[in-house]
């Protein structure tokens, strides 16, 4: 198992916890399952912890979540990531909020949806700056945490690296294919975007 910086900002508790699942101590009342892809996934919240653990299964067990949170670690859009086992299992941070399909249906401003969107860019510049592409775009994968104003983007099992990188004429044309998909999604919760966020 190898570990991050984050994972030394923990509570040694925390820590242990950790270790401990590399040598299948962790207690099962530590955990709960939260999701379940019965092929690619079994995704755990360590209770009390703050603290996700997804561990791999047969037909999941490509890299791309552990190598995606390790190159946007700087990126304030996803995740923190604090130890994994290649094509076993990662330890990130809970995220707080909700999915963005929930937020929409449940209602929300002008002003914060474009906060949000404007956000969502951001996230996926980040992505295309160190040459990853999140192939799986999900509202579901999207959280917006209301009270501080903050999005986190999940679930980077099919954001895939690029070998020969992003131009900027195709980073600017993936950004104008993400923002229309994003009006269209809206459009079926009934909000439209302004169209000053073309170009961005």
């Amino acid at each position: 198992m190898l570990v991050t910086n984050y994972f030394y900002e923990l509570p040694e508790e925390t820590k242990e916890s950790i270790y401990l699942y590399e040598y299948n101590l962790i207690l099962s009342k530590e955990v709960e399952i939260i999701q379940l892809h019965r092929k690619r996934s079994i995704v755990y919240e360590m209770k009390n912890k703050g603290i996700i653990l997804k561990k791999f299964l047969s037909e999941g067990k490509g890299d791309n979540d552990i190598y995606a949170l390790l190159e946007l670690n700087s990126s304030p859009y996803f995740p923190k990531i604090y130890a994994y086992k290649k094509r076993e299992f990662l330890f990130v941070e809970k995220v707080n909020g909700k999915t963005l399909s929930q937020v929409l249906k449940e209602g929300i401003t002008n002003n914060e949806l474009k906060e949000i969107v404007l956000k969502m860019i951001e996230a996926k510049k980040d992505m295309m700056n160190v040459d990853r592409y999140d192939f799986d775009f999900k509202f579901e994968h999207i959280y917006w945490d209301t009270e501080n104003s903050t999005l986190k983007w999940i679930d980077l099992g099919a954001c895939v690296k690029n070998p020969i990188g992003y131009s900027e004429e195709e980073k600017k044309k993936r950004i104008e294919y993400c923002i229309n998909q994003v009006k269209q999604q809206f459009a079926k919760y009934g909000y439209s975007l302004l169209d000053n966020l073309e170009g961005l």
